[in-house]
């Protein structure tokens, strides 16, 4: 047999044999280390092994904060990429679907996101996010077969797309009077965001792109807005003071705002 035949039958006897150690070990050996690398106010608690089994992941310790149930396996496929993940399901309010999470060197995986998120029962958990006041519930997916990669560190930074529908989401910077459905792509690069933003459904017919830049605190968006009728005097004034007529009768917004 080749040097190469030899160096497959090796892999696979290691693979194996990291898979038959995941199959028993017992996930609480890790709860230690998963709650130091956790960001406040996040814990977990969990149970069962690391091939399967279930745990509770705690934003505060107090019995009223908000509890997102987990159950996880094992996803032995990764390995021939020597990476580890688990297909990772939540049934709580506040997130609630499924996603395969993989650990590697410093960064966190998300392959086959499909999870639904209440934005007002999280909101709470980031202050700068709980100032906006969201409502409304947002699917998150990534692309078949892409990663979108965060990686840890001193600093938070994202590589990889998402794709986000919004039903009867709305932030008070905006208004109730402007809550409607949203289709959203994200493209991050390390701590900046950038987004193509339509809505399908609401007073707005709205079109346009910006960016979320995490180092520099900023938000920014630019497009063409058409505002039905029926909207307030008030808003929409607020409108035109943030954008400029075009001769269609749409509005050019260009809104920048830090937090």
């Amino acid at each position: 047999m080749t040097w190469l035949t030899w160096r497959r039958i090796g892999m696979l006897v290691a693979i194996a044999f990291v898979a038959g150690l995941i199959r028993f070990l017992p996930a609480s050996v890790f709860e230690a280390r998963i709650n130091e690398t956790l960001p406040a106010p996040w814990n977990a608690a969990i149970a069962g092994t690391l091939w399967d089994g279930e745990g509770v992941l705690r934003a505060g310790k107090s019995p009223e904060s908000l509890r997102i149930p987990l159950t996880w396996t094992f996803d032995a496929t990764a390995l021939l990429r020597l990476n580890a993940a688990w297909d990772v399901a939540s049934t709580s309010r506040a997130i609630a679907g499924t996603v395969n999470l993989g650990k590697t060197w410093g960064a966190l995986e998300l392959r086959n996101a499909a999870l639904t998120l209440d934005t007002a029962a999280l909101a709470p958990l980031y202050p700068p996010l709980a100032l906006a006041a969201p409502s409304g519930i947002l699917q998150v997916s990534t692309p078949t077969g892409a990663a979108f990669v965060v990686r840890t560190g001193d600093a938070l930074r994202m590589t990889g797309d998402l794709q986000v529908e919004a039903t009867r989401f709305s932030i008070r910077p905006l208004s109730a009077n402007l809550s409607g459905d949203y289709t959203a792509k994200l493209a991050a690069q390390d701590s900046r965001i950038g987004y193509t933003l339509r809505q399908r459904k609401g007073a707005l017919d709205l079109d346009g792109t910006g960016t979320l830049d995490m180092a520099s605190r900023s938000l920014s968006y630019a497009g063409l807005v058409t505002t039905a009728p029926e909207l307030p005097e008030a808003v929409l004034s607020q409108l035109k003071s943030l954008g400029k007529a075009e001769p269609n009768g749409r509005l050019r917004l260009d809104w920048k705002t830090q937090w």
